[in-house]
């Protein structure tokens, strides 16, 4: 999901700062980096307790510091459904519980994330 925020005059480095501060509390490792032409920065977050299926948080923020957007995007590792159909009757069923309680978790970590950003750019 992409959010623009316009007008907000905040430094893109506090707002980082910030990001990693969220990541940190759901215990994610982390990569990031700093988009060409100081645009903005991504951050890759990875392996954390929190979200239990293969695949990886990008969060993206681009912009200046006044207008930018900030994009947060789940990528699968998982290999998609091929590899669901391959194993036995129990082992869908359980397959297929496991990402519907990862899929459960995904939402709650991104709508956790949404409001924590609107509260940081409230100050």
């Amino acid at each position: 999901m992409i959010k623009r925020f316009i007008n907000q005059n905040v430094k893109l480095s506090w707002l980082a700062d910030k990001i990693v501060n969220f990541l940190e509390q759901h215990n994610f490792e982390m990569i990031f980096g700093e988009l060409p032409d100081n645009e903005g920065f991504q951050i890759i977050a990875y392996n954390s307790p929190s979200l239990k299926i293969k695949g990886y948080l990008e969060i993206t923020v681009k912009g200046a510091d006044s207008n930018f957007t900030i994009d947060f995007n789940f990528q699968d590792k998982s290999g998609g459904l091929k590899p669901i159909f391959l194993t036995t009757m129990f082992g869908f069923g359980y397959t297929l519980l496991q990402r519907l309680k990862a899929n459960d978790t995904l939402t709650k970590i991104e709508k956790e994330f949404w409001r924590y950003i609107d509260s940081v750019l409230i100050f």
